[in-house]
């Protein structure tokens, strides 16, 4: 029922996902933030972590605000349909 077999088989994809989801970080290790950041679904959150540290612009505020609220949404509806697949509702 499960999409693995097994743990260990669930490591590759998920440390690969987590490299990408972390990208965003980098910034607060000196690295120059890159807009390509603003597609991956973490920028929002670290732009709020960001904010409370530091001024950043209104439309980043607003965008970390919008971009959370809608990823939540479209991991909310994947998340419905994997249970409903998996005969749970």
């Amino acid at each position: 029922m499960a999409r693995y077999g097994s743990v260990n088989e669930a490591l590759m994809p998920a440390s690969l996902a987590a490299t990408v989801l972390e990208w965003p970080a980098l910034v607060a290790f000196g690295i120059p933030e890159w807009p390509v950041y603003y597609l991956i679904p973490t920028q929002a959150p670290w732009l709020l972590m960001r904010a409370g540290l530091e001024p950043i612009a209104p439309w980043q505020v607003a965008y970390a605000f919008a971009a959370s609220a809608i990823w939540l949404a479209v991991a909310g509806r994947l998340a419905l349909g994997a249970y409903r697949r998996l005969g749970m509702g």
